[in-house]
């Protein structure tokens, strides 16, 4: 915007030393102000800062960014990192005030459980990442394979009828073809596939096909919860 040189200062030029400013009682110089989330500048809790120009063309922010379409348009977005910075540190964060709320627990047990399983036995934080692409479905061995700590994966067939061109059918047998091949991939690297049911009959037949999570509709997982109950007082 300004290639002509001429910049809105009482100079007409790129200042420095901002003389408008030290007349207003402010630093007329440019100063480093380090996020508050970097722990008030120690760095300690954050220790790394990212920093990156809006160069994506077809959407706002990384929320949309794993969406089929904008992966076509603008491809996997890509960090450059020092293998320093990219080392594990070790640290975990500390905070479970609300979350050991909510869980019933003690800050302390809250702690010990608030981890991610299977990489820890204990733990009780399910990691389920959604298939819902065909490049997914594709490349589900490869991820199973190299991604330690994944509990599970949800075969999402909404989104990837639209992936597939088939418009929300969830019936078209493509689509189909295509989430069994997910519960296939599933079982062969000993993962519980994860899939939905709105009936006692749709529910039977996941089950027949593999699925082992699932997420329910209300009658449905009333009755299921009230089944398993009776099941564990026995």
């Amino acid at each position: 915007p300004y290639a002509d040189g001429k910049f809105p200062t009482p100079t007409g030029k790129c200042e420095f030393y901002a003389e408008s400013l030290a007349q207003q009682g402010m630093d007329p110089l440019p100063a480093h102000v380090a996020p508050t989330t970097s722990g008030n500048g120690s760095g300690k809790r954050y220790p790394l800062v990212l920093i990156s120009a809006k160069s994506a063309l077809h959407f706002l922010n990384s929320s949309y960014s794993g969406l089929p379409r904008h992966l076509r348009a603008e491809k996997e977005p890509k960090l450059s990192i020092h293998p320093a910075d990219a080392e594990p540190r070790g640290d975990r964060g500390w905070g479970p005030t609300l979350a050991a709320r909510y869980w019933g627990l003690s800050p302390l047990d809250y702690y010990d459980v608030a981890d991610l399983w299977p990489l820890d036995p204990d733990g009780e934080l399910l990691l389920l990442p959604i298939i819902e692409s065909p490049e997914g479905v594709k490349r589900l061995p490869d991820i199973l394979q190299q991604v330690k700590g994944i509990g599970g994966i949800f075969a999402g067939p909404g989104d990837l009828s639209i992936a597939m061109g088939t418009r929300g059918n969830q019936r078209d047998p493509e689509l189909q073809e295509a989430v069994l091949s997910i519960v296939r991939t599933c079982q062969r690297f000993g993962v519980a596939c994860m899939g939905m049911a709105a009936t006692p009959e749709e529910l039977d037949q996941k089950l027949e096909q593999g699925f082992r999570i699932f997420l329910l509709a209300r009658p449905v997982a009333d009755a299921a919860l009230a089944h398993g109950r009776s099941l564990s007082s026995e």
